[in-house]
């Protein structure tokens, strides 16, 4: 019995890796979109633009957490918040420079770094 538990827990652990390496393998384009995005939202501030953008930081910060690149997973984290703020109108000024100041630290991270 203690044989399959292993098997079935080898097998859980390579579909683990290899959805890992899928989600790294994909970042390239991911962050690029969200560069794109924040092109479209730094200028004027579009509610639109904004809300893509910040869906798509979202889904950096949960999966990146999730797969073990912690560091980028709280850098996407820090910027959703960031970006939540701005759209409730908190600190907006402070938010913004933040925004401004980490958002080419996520569009240019290296995974293998």
């Amino acid at each position: 019995m203690n044989g399959l538990h292993d098997d079935v827990a080898q097998q859980i652990q390579e579909q683990l890796l290899e959805l890992r390496r899928e989600f790294v393998e994909g970042l390239p384009p991911r962050l690029k979109e969200i560069g794109d995005l924040w092109g479209d939202y730094a200028p004027d501030g579009d509610r639109k633009s904004g809300k893509e953008l910040l869906s798509a930081i979202h889904k950096i910060a949960g999966t990146a957490t999730i797969f073990g690149v912690t560091d980028l997973g709280q850098l996407a984290r820090n910027l959703q918040i960031a970006l939540e703020d701005i759209f409730d109108d908190i600190e907006v000024e402070t938010n913004e420079k933040f925004i401004a100041e980490n958002i080419d630290r996520l569009i240019s991270y290296d995974v293998r770094t």
